[in-house]
């Protein structure tokens, strides 16, 4: 069995990853990774801007009463932000008139994707954390 439409979503990863560390501002990261993936895939602009500012404002609640700082915590972060960026975009893209029939696939698809991209975030997580130690051990040394 193919499932079409699973996709793992980097943004929300990254997104979550910077509110769980306050390295950088999470909320400029996604308006700035929504503007440029409306400027490269020419759909509505300020489509994918809204949708991912409205992602990262349910992180915000989502995050409150979930750990950030353990990874299970943030994957289920993940798996609730990758779960409503569907539901909002195909809310849209109903309101914007194009008629999305939501099917059984489509929500195996949904599943699936929130559930490899909450797997695929421990991973990274883990990668980052790694990244950010050994930056951090080079600039004591130098």
């Amino acid at each position: 069995m193919i499932v079409k439409g699973v996709d793992i979503d980097l943004v929300i990863v990254f997104t979550v990853y910077f509110l769980a560390t306050n390295e950088s501002s999470p909320v400029i990261f996604a308006f700035f990774q929504g503007f440029l993936l409306d400027t490269l895939s020419g759909s509505v602009p300020g489509f994918f801007t809204l949708v991912y500012l409205l992602v990262y404002f349910c992180i915000r609640i989502a995050s409150h009463p979930i750990d950030l700082l353990s990874p299970v915590g943030r994957a289920a972060v993940v798996f609730i932000a990758v779960i409503i960026k569907e539901l909002i975009t195909l809310l849209f893209l109903n309101l914007f008139s194009i008629r999305y029939l939501f099917t059984a696939d489509s929500l195996i698809s949904l599943s699936l994707s929130a559930v490899l991209t909450s797997i695929l975030s421990i991973i990274i997580f883990h990668l980052l954390k790694i990244s950010s130690a050994v930056v951090s051990s080079v600039e004591v040394d130098v």
